[in-house]
């Protein structure tokens, strides 16, 4: 994988483009959105009558926007607003909507290819956006909360239900709802939802069709699996065949699975 070569990182609850820019259609969707160009071409974001440009800004949930950029380095964080981190992200951009975030993120650096380059870039940025504004949660799991998390990968493309995992894991459903969100960082519903479609976008990167990706994935459609990440993120998921897909299975480095397909980049 070459150092600029456009790839897609996706964990619980956040993804990582790192790659070429583009210029992007007038759009908007669920995902808070941070993007940092790392070679000084600047970033241009329209925001109704507003304009920003600058190297490093954000953009709330479901505000619609536009961006465009000749950066050949751009890295585009998105994180699930109701996620931790995305719900204090969102409120932070959301505070300063319409600000460079420049300054904010002037230490940060492009991210190392790969999956370990791409955990250390999220948690980089967290950590300069949020600073030690309360801890964030770690991948160490209670047992009752991994054996949750085990029943949702052993159940895909099966609706994982609260109930089931919560007999999973030995506790009430609301016992379970309780513990879930503070140690993985999501609610379980949105957590069932993120690995919907990390594992549609896996059936993709290998080859799969979006009907049987989709259907892989617990997707009653492909046109399904195409709204609920067009809401996520922007864009239709078939955009996304042109990059190197970075998984995240519980923290620990993938392979890279790749397809070279012509697509656009995320913004």
């Amino acid at each position: 994988m070459g150092d600029d070569d456009a790839s897609l990182f996706l964990g619980d609850g956040v993804a990582l483009y790192r790659g070429p820019g583009g210029d992007g259609s007038r759009h908007a969707h669920h995902a808070v959105q941070v993007a940092c160009a790392f070679d000084g071409v600047p970033i241009e974001l329209e925001l109704d009558e507003r304009r920003l440009t600058a190297t490093a800004l954000a953009v709330p949930s479901n505000l619609p926007h536009r961006l465009r950029t000749g950066s050949r380095r751009l890295a585009i964080l998105f994180l699930d607003p109701l996620g931790h981190d995305g719900r204090r992200v969102d409120a932070l951009v959301r505070a300063r909507l319409g600000e460079s975030l420049d300054a904010a993120l002037g230490q940060l650096r492009w991210p190392a290819a790969g999956a370990a380059g791409a955990r250390r870039f999220v948690s980089a940025a967290l950590t300069q956006l949020l600073g030690d504004d309360g801890p964030r949660p770690g991948r160490s799991l209670s047992p009752p909360v991994a054996a949750a998390v085990d029943h949702v990968a052993r159940t895909l493309p099966d609706p994982p239900t609260l109930a089931a995992a919560a007999r999973a894991a030995h506790l009430s459903p609301s016992r379970l709802t309780h513990r879930f969100s503070p140690e993985v960082g999501l609610p379980f519903k949105r957590y069932v939802l993120w690995m919907r479609l990390r594992h549609a976008v896996a059936g993709l990167a290998a080859g799969d069709s979006l009907t049987r990706a989709a259907a892989d994935a617990g997707f009653s459609d492909s046109a399904h699996l195409s709204r609920t990440f067009r809401r996520a993120f922007g864009l239709p998921p078939s955009a996304l065949l042109s990059m190197r897909l970075l998984d995240d299975p519980g923290g620990r480095d993938a392979d890279d699975r790749s397809v070279q397909v012509p697509g656009p980049p995320p913004i």
